[in-house]
C-alpha cells in the first residue's frame, strides 16, 4: 500500500470559536439540500459538546476556509446511540 499526501489536514475542533465555525459550515452545507432544516442549525447541538463525539473539521492547507464537518462517536465514556 502506496502512501499519499492529502491536500486538507483534519482537526479537533477545540474552543468555542473553532465549534461555531464547524456549525457556520454545517449549516452551509445542510442550506444547499433541506434550507429549513438548516435554519434551525445556527448553533451547537448538545451531542456538539457530548464528550463521546468528537466534532471535526477539514481545512485545506492553502486557505484558511473550510470544507467539511463531521461529528465521530466513540464507546470511550458511554454506550454507542445505536447500542441504546
Amino acid at each position: 500500500m502506496a502512501d499519499a499526501c492529502l491536500p486538507f489536514t483534519i482537526r479537533v475542533v477545540r474552543g468555542d470559536n473553532a465549534l461555531q465555525n464547524a456549525v457556520t459550515i454545517r449549516q452551509t452545507a445542510y442550506g444547499r439540500h433541506v434550507s429549513e432544516f438548516a435554519a434551525k442549525l445556527n448553533s451547537p447541538e448538545p451531542k456538539d459538546h457530548d464528550r463521546a463525539r468528537w466534532f471535526c473539521w477539514q481545512s485545506p492547507d492553502w486557505t484558511a476556509s473550510s470544507l467539511g464537518t463531521m461529528r465521530i462517536q466513540t464507546y470511550r465514556h458511554s454506550d454507542l446511540a445505536i447500542e441504546r
